[in-house]
């Protein structure tokens, strides 16, 4: 039967039990969906809910089932009143996003969930089924979506074409490996700078006495050794850590411990003796080794960058395991990041106002305001 022959209906679910039921579901269709990383399974969106539910003032997670009652797509938002109401409304935001910047965990990739012979039929349901819902909003905000994502490229369209009024802004882009077959074919890809500082690294990291590398699977070990040798960085340069926050640490903890029982978390830890001079906090997720944070031993700093030694590490890990990607995530155009040979994707950043009063009036003040900030640009 085709899509547009199947019947679809759309349920939505308010509260954290209701979604609780649906680990199962959800993970199958993320891994069924173009949209399948770690950021949009069900472990980490439940995970965010219980540590950051304080801001969450409803929530708002449309499901779409086809005629067999399978899961065909999901959308998992939640409605937050801003801190300064007055200036940017009531948002609708993707659960997984809108935390003090402080304690943020850095969510990307936000995305319709959607199988993908069925994405235009999901994404026309869901679109009239959140227009229908009544919700008093201003503004749905998206952090870090990916250009090519199916909310860009289905569902967006949907609000433009019934002249709802959107800022679009780049925020970054990805960088993601796509690993070949073997270590030699992915260092033949490499630039002469980048393979030069690779040999340099394990010469110098090789000739040490005791040097390991290694998986640990001891979380609250893992948890600790990292948020240590990431704050000594920061500390010394005055600035608060992520790891500074009390939510986020207890965000990680929670993840790790879930993490490691699925089979997917992957702290991989290089030392010398009883020292740590790396320390990566990647997450294994389908096909996709996903780098999410890092601390590195700053004594060591550019003589022996024990930084690209983790990476260069992890990399030939993953050829070895048949992962396809490893994904180095949200960077800037000059991020060190481009130096690993990854295909870049540009990652955005989305208002897409209410045509309510309040929302259109939100709309013009931030084109106003965008419009001083680059006369001010010019003039300074």
């Amino acid at each position: 039967m085709t899509a547009a022959k199947m019947l679809f209906s759309c349920k939505v679910i308010n509260s954290l039990k209701e979604f609780s039921l649906l680990r199962g579901q959800w993970n199958r269709l993320v891994k069924q969906s173009t949209s399948c990383t770690f950021f949009m399974s069900w472990e980490w969106l439940d995970t965010w809910l219980s540590i950051y539910s304080d801001i969450v003032e409803q929530l708002i997670i449309l499901l779409v089932f086809d005629k067999n009652n399978k899961l065909a797509g999901a959308m998992p938002l939640y409605l937050a009143t801003s801190l300064n109401a007055s200036l940017n409304g009531r948002q609708l935001r993707f659960i997984g996003n809108g935390e003090e910047e402080w304690e943020e965990v850095a969510t990307e990739y936000h995305d319709v969930l959607s199988r993908y012979e069925v994405e235009s039929e999901v994404c026309d349901l869901l679109f009239k089924t959140l227009c229908g819902l009544g919700l008093n909003w201003n503004l749905l905000v998206v952090e870090n979506v990916l250009n090519d994502s199916v909310l860009m490229r289905k569902f967006i369209p949907l609000f433009l074409e019934d002249k709802y009024p959107l800022i679009k802004s780049r925020s970054g882009q990805r960088y993601r490996i796509d690993l070949p077959q073997s270590w030699t074919e992915y260092e033949a890809r490499l630039g002469k700078s980048m393979k030069r500082k690779i040999r340099q690294s394990k010469n110098k990291i090789n000739k040490m006495e005791g040097v390991i590398t290694e998986t640990i699977k001891n979380t609250e070990l893992g948890f600790s050794e990292l948020k240590a040798i990431h704050e000594e960085r920061w500390q010394k340069k005055n600035i608060q850590g992520a790891f500074s926050s009390p939510k986020f640490q207890e965000f990680h903890r929670e993840l790790m411990s879930r993490l490691l029982k699925d089979g997917n978390l992957r702290i991989r830890r290089t030392s010398i003796g009883s020292k740590v001079i790396a320390i990566l906090y990647n997450i294994r997720f389908s096909d996709t080794e996903s780098y999410y944070q890092s601390g590195f031993d700053l004594q060591l700093g550019s003589r022996v960058r024990p930084g690209i030694y983790a990476h260069m590490r992890a990399i030939e890990a993953s050829i070895k395991e048949k992962v396809q990607y490893y994904d180095m995530m949200k960077g800037g155009d000059d991020s060190y990041k481009s130096e690993y040979g990854a295909e870049v994707a540009p990652m955005l950043s989305i208002r897409l106002y209410n045509r309510t009063l309040g929302g259109k009036s939100r709309y013009l003040r931030e084109l106003s305001l965008r419009y001083i900030r680059k006369l001010r640009d010019q003039y300074t």
